[in-house]
């Protein structure tokens, strides 16, 4: 039971994998926003859109409490 459960879950992963990190034909940009500093957010589809953020919020002292 415990080894079908972990094949289970090792063929979601991977088909969730295979899936998110394809970009569609039609798609004109996808901007992750992941880049951690600056004022651009570049465009993750490959077409070269990338955008230039204004007016964002400034994040100080940033604490992730895991319970």
């Amino acid at each position: 039971m415990c080894r079908k459960s972990i094949y289970l879950i090792s063929l979601v992963f991977v088909l969730d994998l295979a899936l998110t990190s394809t970009a569609r034909a039609d798609l004109i940009g996808w901007w992750r926003f992941d880049e951690g500093s600056g004022t651009t957010a570049y465009d993750s589809s490959g077409n070269g859109n990338d955008g230039t953020l204004v007016g964002g919020a400034t994040v100080f002292n940033i604490i992730r409490i895991t319970l």
